[in-house]
C-alpha cells in the first residue's frame, strides 16, 4: 500500500516538474526573441516567439511580441 502512494507521489512530482521546465523553457525562448525584436530581426524573433507558445499556450506576450513583428 505504501509503495502505491510512493508510485502515485513520484508520477505526480515527475509530471509537475516536466510542466515547470516547459514554462522555464518558454520563458527563454521568449528572451531570445526579444533580443531578435530589438535587432529587427523580426523572421527570427517569430520562430522564438512560437515556441515558447509551443511550450506555453497561456503566454500572452509571447502573443503580442509575435503580432507586433508581423505589423
Amino acid at each position: 500500500m505504501t509503495k502505491s502512494y510512493l508510485s502515485i507521489i513520484g508520477i505526480f512530482l515527475s509530471i509537475s516538474l516536466f510542466a515547470q521546465d516547459n514554462v522555464t523553457k518558454s520563458y527563454e525562448y521568449f528572451n531570445e526573441g526579444i533580443i531578435f525584436y530589438k535587432e529587427k530581426y523580426f523572421d527570427t524573433a517569430i520562430r522564438y516567439y512560437t515556441k515558447a507558445i509551443d511550450l506555453n499556450e497561456e503566454y500572452p506576450k509571447a502573443y503580442y511580441y509575435r503580432a507586433n513583428c508581423k505589423l
